[in-house]
């Protein structure tokens, strides 16, 4: 991700605040400096902290709160079956189930 794309995301996380699914917005792709990667619900910063294999699209570090989730676009893609909206990109984030109520 480029440093104006990083930049705009990282901004758009600090001035907006989602109400679905209590989700914000994605955050860049800076590098993983422990060379391992985490799963759904690990601690994160950057997405590329998410393992990105073994996840139907991978998965996105959300800003809101730290932590890894497999990236969606349906609720079906879910174990939850909650797919919660993202803030300025076309993919959702699997949530817990009582996020989408």
């Amino acid at each position: 991700m480029r440093k104006s794309t990083t930049m705009r995301v990282l901004l758009c996380c600090l001035f907006v605040a989602m109400a679905t699914a209590g989700l914000a917005c994605p955050m860049g792709d800076g590098g993983s400096p422990s060379g391992s990667c985490g799963q759904p619900g690990d601690d994160c910063y950057y997405s590329s902290d998410c393992c990105q294999s073994g996840h139907t699209y991978g998965q996105v570090c959300i800003v809101s709160d730290g932590r890894c989730h497999a990236m969606c676009y349906y609720g079906d893609d879910c174990v939850s079956s909650c797919c919660g909206a993202l803030q300025g990109v076309d993919y959702g984030a699997c949530a817990s189930s009582g996020a989408c109520l």
